[in-house]
């Protein structure tokens, strides 16, 4: 994988994640009040890019078909873009109301999500192409640099094939909530603990 540097990879970046997730209820309830829901999915997976990027955790693979917001727990914002960017999305993107839902929805996450790790915020592979190998490396790639620092790597899906998906490859849940502002929604905490690393493949 490499870090997103140029607005082409963003473009790229943003499309496959536009495409992974536009019938996801997970992420489409933050926008699917607003006037054109694709246009407002757009500019709020831009935010999230933005602020994956700030903390040098947005990933695209060697092939261009799959994409990563990834980073350590503890990196730190750049405060003052980070809350223009806010502003923005809460005043022009979702409106304010929604804002506070989601807010308040990410604190009852961050609340029972350990501190200290890895965080994989948004995950997708294209659909138009085969995903198994951007799939790999971007499973290769995150295992290598959590295991590197002996620490374990948090996800989260409100789609039970996602996680699945999740278990097989070394995840388990630590917590599963109702989501507190949309009915039939169950989001998954989950975690996958590190392995001895010798600085080859994490399988």
């Amino acid at each position: 994988m490499k870090i997103i540097t140029n607005t082409a990879d963003e473009a790229r970046a943003l499309d496959i994640l536009q495409d992974a997730f536009s019938n996801v209820p997970g992420v489409t309830w933050m926008v699917e009040h607003t006037r054109n829901e694709k246009a407002s999915l757009r500019k709020l997976l831009s935010f999230c890019f933005c602020a994956s990027a700030d903390k040098s955790g947005a990933f695209l693979t060697s092939d261009r078909n799959g994409v990563v917001f990834f980073y350590h727990l503890q990196s730190k914002p750049k405060v003052l873009k980070h809350f223009l960017r806010s502003l923005y999305v809460m005043l022009a993107i979702v409106g304010i109301k929604r804002s506070i839902q989601i807010i308040r929805t990410r604190k009852i996450i961050d609340s029972i999500r350990p501190k200290k790790g890895w965080y994989g915020w948004f995950l997708a592979t294209a659909k138009d192409k085969s995903g198994i190998q951007a799939a790999y490396e971007i499973k290769r790639d995150i295992f290598r640099m959590a295991d590197a620092t002996n620490e374990p790597i948090y996800v989260e899906t409100t789609v039970p094939r996602i996680r699945h998906l999740y278990e097989l490859i070394g995840f388990y849940e630590y917590a599963k909530l109702k989501h507190p502002y949309k009915d039939n929604i169950e989001i998954w905490l989950m975690k996958r603990d590190p392995k001895p690393f010798n600085g080859h493949e994490s399988e």
